[in-house]
């Protein structure tokens, strides 16, 4: 990933599923702030019914944030698929057995990851 480019993820409560009204909601709260820390200026949903439907598309629009259009069914385009493809493996190495192991096992990962390539995308000879 380049310095321009971030994913994140938000657990929600056991019991509680995410729909259109909470993901507005959490756009709402998280997304401009998200955007400008992370220096991003695109905006990718997965396939997700609650991310496709009018009313996020609708409060995206009127938020003016340029979204990632992605054909439907097209896993081999969407970057967030082929990093959970990756990263299965160290999940499992860390053998989680409750939902808060595995969120804190997806953090390190990820934490890691991040880590090991925060020089992508600088120009190295520059420093």
């Amino acid at each position: 990933m380049s310095r321009n480019e971030t994913a994140w993820w938000y657990f929600l409560p056991v019991g509680i599923a995410m729909n259109d009204s909470r993901q507005v909601s959490l756009l709402r709260e998280k997304l401009q702030l998200r955007m400008t820390v992370h220096q991003s200026t695109l905006f990718m949903n997965d396939g997700a019914p609650c991310h496709q439907s009018k009313v996020v598309k609708s409060f995206l629009v009127q938020q003016e944030i340029r979204i990632l259009d992605q054909p439907g069914n097209s896993p081999g385009l969407n970057p967030t698929a082929n990093l959970w493809s990756l990263k299965k493996s160290k999940f499992a190495e860390k053998q989680p057995s409750s939902l808060l192991m595995l969120q804190h096992a997806i953090k390190q990962v990820w934490v890691k990851m991040l880590m090991r390539n925060k020089n992508v995308g600088k120009n190295v000879d520059a420093e």
